[in-house]
């Protein structure tokens, strides 16, 4: 195999691939499989989660295949200019030269999944949307498998981990596609005007895959298998409008947030490091309180309307992650009876359309 090509072109397709660039038990995962023919060359990389395949204009003096390291590639190929690829793991860049580590064998690269795929009819661009909505939801840390991924159902795309839900309303009849928290920013990348999709491995109304073609990008994933999932309705308060509700400046409640930070941290039990606030609306003031008493930020002048009192307990860091799925101006904040959960509702939008939740913490 011998080829030139682009070094910005090679380190891209890189850099956003899925080889494992860590410590690894298979060191063929830390590879990437180049092959050559005469319109330039073909780039894949698997975890064994996700495969990815691209491709590059390249020019080709010798057709043929390699298995080489992607993050040495990566180092060789981080500069301007033209890369050529050679033999063995030899590349080159300029009067720079480099011994790339290769495997002599290309069968060795673990080979896509043999599956039969179908499409589905989603609108790439508008799910895009729904899942940077949601994505702050999941937990790629719990046990759950409900909790570790976003859901992809009838009429909705949602997210959980027991203490945030997001929920927003999504045209799609298909079967349940729940992707993994750690591939959400990876599907992001690739959903984008052109962008198709098709589900394999359909069980019980689940799919087991997800493939994504872009153009000449292709990223096939493994799903999440959650079995039967709870439905979420019910876990989202009511409207009420004998309920309290404050409407504040979704901007400048973050920054507040974000300041308040060093205020609210402190070493509970077992030296886990909490960071609980309260938010207390009395007589039309607003207010965030550290749980010692001693600090508090007023946040009147962010409010431009206020209903009823309440006095109620909450993770800073978590109502800092879920103010990310919401892009408005304002948000209405409006708690449930006392103990129960917060809907965070964006400006301008009804609770069926979407929604955010945040659990209360006791203080």
């Amino acid at each position: 195999m011998r080829a030139t090509v682009q070094a910005a072109d090679l380190s891209t397709i890189l850099k956003q691939g899925v080889a494992v660039t860590g410590k690894t038990t298979l060191d063929v995962l830390s590879h990437v499989l180049i092959r050559t023919d005469r319109d330039g060359i073909t780039i894949e990389s698997t975890d064994l989660n996700t495969y990815m395949r691209d491709r590059i204009p390249a020019r080709v003096d010798e057709a043929g295949e390699a298995l080489l390291s992607s993050p040495m590639l990566y180092a060789a190929a981080s500069a301007g200019g033209e890369v050529r690829l050679d033999h063995e793991g030899k590349v080159s860049r300029g009067r720079s030269h480099y011994k790339v580590p290769y495997r002599d064998d290309v069968t060795e690269f673990p080979a896509q999944e043999d599956m039969v795929f179908q499409p589905v009819d989603i609108d790439p661009v508008a799910l895009a949307a729904a899942l940077r909505q949601v994505e702050y939801a999941p937990d790629d840390g719990d046990v759950r498998p409900m909790a570790k991924a976003a859901h992809i159902e009838r009429g909705r795309v949602w997210a959980t981990d027991g203490k945030l839900l997001g929920r927003v309303a999504f045209p799609y009849d298909g079967p349940t596609i729940s992707i993994p928290d750690n591939q959400l920013r990876r599907v992001l990348d690739v959903l984008a005007t052109g962008a198709t999709l098709h589900i394999a491995n359909v069980q019980d109304n689940q799919a087991g895959s997800l493939r994504i073609d872009n153009g000449h990008l292709t990223v096939v994933v493994r799903l999440q298998h959650v079995g039967r999932l709870p439905d979420p309705e019910p876990l989202l308060p009511l409207p009420n409008d004998k309920h309290p509700e404050v409407v504040i400046d979704r901007a400048g409640l973050v920054a507040a947030l974000r300041r308040f930070m060093p205020f609210a941290l402190r070493v509970g039990d077992k030296q886990v490091v909490m960071a609980n606030v309260a938010l207390e609306l009395q007589e039309g003031r607003f207010l965030m309180t550290n749980t010692s008493g001693e600090s508090h930020e007023d946040l009147t002048d962010l409010v431009k309307s206020t209903r009823g009192s309440f006095r109620e307990g909450f993770d800073l860091r978590l109502m800092l992650s879920l103010l990310q799925g919401i892009t408005t101006d304002t948000v209405h904040l409006r708690p449930g009876v006392k103990g129960a959960a917060m809907l965070f509702q964006p400006g301008g939008t009804e609770r069926d359309q979407v929604a955010h939740v945040l659990m209360p913490v006791r203080l």
